[in-house]
């Protein structure tokens, strides 16, 4: 291998790494499955700061991320309205139907930067290669940006700064256009709850795993967290589950024994322990259960 080939080779795996940056941390991936359900890949550790994100594809930019706060912090819309499920399968339908051209633009980008740019750089076989590449970025990042403001203009009509800022950051950083549809879905849904997201966009028991840990999030507030914010999003949590058909207790219920020596747990985030005195170490101020019945 050539001293030339061996610089295009390095920056076409910087390249290929930030195409491939889909495992974030924090995210839950959701891959549609043959029956259009989306089943999850992996799931977080839901903590009342943390940003829970749904992304729609397990390794191409098959559909947008969803990026929500899970916080209830006070500042935020009311516990009602960040939980309202009707609302947020409205909103995740329109940008599902808006970015429909934004996600095939995003695809071609992601086989252009994986796939051509190295059988053009590194093979030779394609004459005027670099012509043959400059063409293909200037077609595919016009259609993206086209498609792009399309859709964004149709869910943020006002916001022409957002959109702009879109434009410029793709146009000089062309990675960037993979998470296109990222952009836009993230703007859109960033006042939905991700229990009502879950429940919209989840299995029943994926979607029963994530309430149970947000009930026992509010039922058990840190010292740093806003009891009264807590109490206000467990009840209407509770009258949300309760619409479904589903037993908030049972949910939410303590977990079975991992083994013999399992003598207690943590109600909140369900640590188990062989000594049932004390506190949980992950959540301060949390004291443990004990498995036996006092």
């Amino acid at each position: 291998m050539t001293d030339y080939q061996i610089i295009v080779s390095v920056c076409l795996l910087g390249i290929l790494g930030e195409a491939l940056r889909l495992g974030r941390p924090g995210q839950v991936l959701l891959a549609p499955g043959l029956t259009g359900q989306y089943s999850p890949k992996s799931i977080p550790k839901i903590v009342s700061s943390e940003t829970f994100a749904i992304h729609l594809a397990p390794l191409l930019p098959l559909g947008p991320m969803f990026r929500m706060k899970g916080s209830s912090d006070s500042g935020g819309p009311s516990a009602i309205d960040h939980l309202d499920m009707e609302r947020a399968r409205e909103k995740i339908e329109r940008v599902l139907q808006s970015t429909e051209l934004v996600v095939a633009a995003s695809q071609l980008l992601f086989l252009y930067l994986t796939l051509l740019v190295p059988l053009v750089l590194l093979t030779g076989l394609v004459p005027h290669g670099w012509m043959v590449l400059g063409g293909s970025l200037v077609i595919i990042q016009s259609l993206l940006l086209v498609s792009f403001g399309l859709a964004h203009r149709r869910l943020h009509r006002g916001d022409l700064g957002k959109r702009i800022q879109g434009f410029i950051t793709m146009a000089l950083f062309p990675p960037a256009g993979i998470f296109a549809a990222d952009r836009i879905a993230a703007e859109t849904v960033d006042d939905i709850h991700p229990l009502a997201a879950t429940l919209v966009l989840c299995p029943e028991a994926e979607a029963r795993r994530i309430a149970g840990r947000y009930l026992r999030q509010w039922r058990y507030p840190l010292k740093g967290d806003d009891p009264g914010r807590a109490a206000e999003y467990l009840e209407a949590a509770t009258a949300l589950l309760d619409s479904q058909g589903w037993n908030p207790e049972e949910i939410a219920g303590p977990p079975l024994p991992d083994d013999l020596e399992s003598l207690s747990y943590c109600p909140r985030c369900h640590a188990q322990f062989m000594i049932d005195e004390g506190m949980c170490p992950d959540c301060p101020g949390i004291p443990k259960t004990s498995f036996i019945a006092p």
